[in-house]
């Protein structure tokens, strides 16, 4: 009995990748909380794709089976380690013994604590609202990209480093995510790679349009972690669309036109100077996307007794007040 621990391969050991999956999906909780939803992701796609396996093995009760066989190693590799990797992240961040108790003050578990609290209410509490904010329900269909940059050179030429997906690729992808779809619903496998397509998308893109109804300030870059699975999807169309010579013509005219978009819109990715006909050309597709009208916000300040009053006007060019 006393060697009747849980064994290594139970815990995760015998499945190197889905270690390997645990601890990008914790780096990418590190970068931003948003990557938590791949946490989820990851579990729900590991679990569906062992319920699946037995399933086609005819095993009764998959789902209880998977839960038993496969529980241990899942918590493990996509629970416990993203944990460790986030809190790892914060090497040289915080400072502190880690030996102490989690209560006792300026200790290194206690200051992440407080750090996390701090962030969260961050978020709650958050009502200010940004030029460049959008609803998710916009973000496929471009209507409002973000400027990071803005500014006109000496000869009135437009220089601009905008936050904005290729038309082209990002219409047709949604296209795309809807074949996906119907194939899927047609075979109703979890092991089959529609789903990852459609779970991928669908965690990182779907619950933004609840999240974002209780946070002002959200942003079409939000949608980034979802553009791998719809270039995902747009793959999968061009595999299943044959192997004729009108299937490759259309497959290899699709990739000349997502290039030949590329180029057409670099100089409004990479702060290249346009003439403002040229720069009006590749803007109008975009709603609203001249520059904002200054905002003003009033500040006031009690230094010492005295009550100062300032306004902050943001212009909307290069972020400057």
């Amino acid at each position: 009995l006393l060697g009747a621990g849980p064994s290594p391969e139970r815990l995760g050991l015998r499945r190197p990748w889905r270690v390997a999956a645990g601890a990008a999906t914790g780096m990418a909780v590190a970068s931003k909380w948003s990557g938590g939803l791949f946490v989820i992701a990851a579990i729900v796609l590991a679990l569906a794709w062992e319920v699946a396996a037995r399933r086609r093995s005819s095993e009764p009760r998959a789902l209880l089976g998977a839960l038993r066989a496969e529980g241990p190693s899942i918590v493990v590799a996509l629970v416990l380690v993203p944990m460790a990797v986030y809190a790892i992240s914060y090497t040289g961040r915080l400072h502190g013994p880690t030996s102490t108790c989690e209560r006792a003050d300026g200790s290194w578990t206690n200051q992440i604590l407080q750090h996390q609290r701090c962030m969260f209410d961050f978020h709650h509490n958050l009502e200010a609202n940004h030029s460049y904010q959008s609803q998710p329900w916009s973000w496929l269909a471009l209507k409002r990209p973000g400027s990071y940059y803005f500014d006109t050179a000496p000869n009135g030429d437009y220089k601009e480093v905008l936050a904005a997906g290729s038309p082209f690729v990002w219409w047709t992808s949604a296209l795309a995510l809807l074949f996906v779809a119907f194939r899927w619903m047609r075979r109703r496998d979890f092991a089959a790679p529609e789903g990852a397509i459609l779970a991928g998308f669908a965690f990182a893109y779907l619950p933004w349009l609840v999240l974002s109804s209780n946070r002002p300030a959200v942003f079409l870059f939000y949608l980034l972690p979802a553009v791998p699975f719809m270039c995902l999807a747009l793959g999968y169309v061009a595999s299943r669309i044959g192997e004729s010579w009108e299937a490759r013509t259309a497959t290899a005219l699709f990739g000349l036109g997502a290039v030949g978009l590329f180029a057409f819109y670099y100089p409004l990715l990479a702060d290249v100077s346009l003439p403002q006909k040229q720069w009006d050309k590749r803007i109008w597709v975009f709603d609203q996307c001249d520059r904002p009208e200054p905002s003003r916000s009033i500040l006031t300040d009690t230094t010492g007794g005295r009550t100062r009053t300032r306004t902050i006007v943001q212009t909307g060019e290069n972020g400057d007040l």
